[in-house]
């Protein structure tokens, strides 16, 4: 039987892929780490940082939830002097474009974010958080690489070469400082967590999971990428941080499943996986 790691060097060459994979416990201990700290493109899971800028925001007093925004697709851009307008074809969520016009509180913004990763809540959210305060997130859970630099379609910050990145590790450990309430004050890393327990998109790693496992999680694709990242709690089992990033050129159905047997192969070694982590932990 080939290990997780071959397992995983297979389905990379399969689909022509770059795959990477970081899965451990809570605390950050690493059971199987693949090209884990590889630079991809952020995708959607940028939000799951916004929303944790947010809560931290909600924390410290300079922000609350019922704060109502006016819902428009056109926003400043991070190049000064510059907009960019958000679209609904390049969106996932409908809920939040039929506010345009009127308004939406931030918690309701948050929800639509994560839940059905809606590119105008997330662009109405960073604009009010500010960058700042996303990467301030990255820092404080030890992350070394992963920044955001633009809102989704803002097309002249990209023109200019600002981009969005991460790592497999560096969103583990966003997971496992939101687990250990660590991230932002307790009830804001519980709030957290349950939003992303209701995340809608199920195709990805969820799909490599058994039908009925607990997956707190965000999501991100576009064409050639597709990402998962979240908290898993077996039934009677440990829990553990599950980041799976990959690129291939694959339509939208094969890199979800793509995702998908990448989380199916770890799941299935997770038992010897810890063991071996506790073993290297100890010795």
């Amino acid at each position: 039987m080939p290990t997780p790691v071959e397992a995983l060097d297979a389905l990379a060459r399969d689909n022509d892929a770059t795959i990477s994979v970081w899965m451990g416990d809570v605390d950050g201990r690493p059971w199987l780490s693949r090209e884990a700290d590889r630079v991809h493109p952020a995708a959607s899971t940028m939000k799951l940082a916004l929303v944790t800028a947010l809560l931290r925001a909600v924390d410290a007093g300079r922000i609350e939830l019922g704060e109502e925004l006016p819902v428009r697709a056109v926003l400043p851009s991070m190049v000064t002097g510059q907009t960019y307008e958000t679209t609904p074809d390049y969106d996932n969520d409908e809920l939040p474009w039929e506010r345009l016009g009127r308004s939406a509180s931030l918690g309701w913004l948050a929800e639509r974010a994560i839940v059905r990763s809606s590119n105008l809540a997330t662009n109405l959210l960073l604009d009010r958080v500010g960058i700042d305060a996303v990467n301030a997130v990255y820092t404080a859970a030890g992350a070394t690489t992963a920044r955001v630099e633009r809102g989704i379609q803002d097309e002249p910050a990209m023109t200019a070469g600002l981009t969005n990145t991460v790592t497999a590790a560096d969103l583990a450990s966003v997971v496992g400082a939101l687990a250990r309430r660590e991230l932002a004050g307790s009830e804001s890393c519980e709030r957290i967590e349950a939003i992303l327990a209701r995340c809608e998109h199920a195709d990805a790693a969820a799909a490599g999971l058994p039908a009925g496992t607990y997956f707190a999680h965000k999501t991100g694709w576009f064409d050639g990428v597709c990402h998962d990242v979240g908290l898993v709690r077996p039934a009677g089992e440990p829990e553990f941080v599950l980041a799976i990033l990959t690129g291939a050129p694959l339509d939208d159905a094969r890199a979800h499943r793509l995702v998908a047997d990448s989380a199916t192969i770890c799941w299935d070694h997770r038992h010897d996986l810890a063991a071996a982590g506790a073993s290297t932990e100890s010795a």
